[in-house]
């Protein structure tokens, strides 16, 4: 199951965040790959399969837009990816 859930949320006085989390209660990310997930060209599935570059690429735009994207485990256990991106 896959969930998307977004907020504004204040980070600073005067400044605010809009976050978006999408939660993902399918197939589990080993946690011995976890710290390599936004390498480019990183990829768990065979070669011809996929090139890697989907979750370097998120990376990226995030911190162009003065943002960050991050990995962490919900409460039970459901991978999330976190994107906070300043609000305009």
């Amino acid at each position: 199951t896959i969930t998307i859930t977004g907020t504004v949320e204040e980070f600073k006085p005067g400044e605010k965040i809009v976050q978006v989390v999408v939660s993902d209660t399918g197939v589990d990310i080993e946690e011995s790959i976890e710290n390599r997930i936004f390498e480019p060209f990183f990829s768990t599935k065979d070669v011809g399969k996929g090139t890697g570059l989907g979750l370097s690429i998120s990376y990226g735009l995030a911190k162009d837009l003065s943002g960050s994207i991050f990995f962490q485990r919900g409460p039970n256990r459901e991978k999330e990816f976190v994107l906070q991106l300043p609000s305009i």
